[in-house]
């Protein structure tokens, strides 16, 4: 018997389902443009889209907030459980050859579109928050 496939209805772009966490009984995925909410029988509770989040390749948790990256922005989106939305965004750039990151409101005028550094990978860990991407142009 060939096993069952699950499928998510809708557009989840040209990157597939990408990182994965959890969260209490929730599987959290990231979907390119957009955090999946799950239940333990792997049935959508809640899809959360943002227009920053594009290319998102991976997700983490730490207390109630989701940790998401954007390769297309080299942005970092923060997503609160409780709150149900998106509450904080991050932005790596350069000033000058100096490494900077820039904050901006996620439902207000956000970051452009670069992919400088193509921010890929992310822990957050209480009060710290790694990151990782594949360039580092100009440094």
């Amino acid at each position: 018997m060939e096993p069952r496939r699950h499928r998510f209805p809708g557009s989840r772009g040209d990157r597939g389902l990408r990182g994965i966490a959890f969260y209490g009984e929730r599987i959290l995925v990231a979907a390119n443009a957009e955090l999946l909410v799950l239940d333990l029988r792997f049935r959508l509770i809640e899809s959360h889209r943002h227009p920053y989040l594009a290319h998102c390749h991976e997700i983490s948790v730490s207390g109630a907030r989701v940790y998401l990256t954007s390769t297309q922005f080299d942005s970092l989106l923060v997503f609160d459980i409780h709150a149900g939305g998106f509450v904080e965004g991050w932005q790596l750039g350069l000033d000058g050859r100096e490494l900077v990151w820039r904050r901006f409101e996620p439902d207000g005028p956000g970051p452009q579109r670069n992919n400088l550094f193509h921010l890929n990978s992310v822990t957050a860990r209480s009060s710290e928050i790694y990151f990782s991407g594949s360039t580092r142009p100009g440094c």
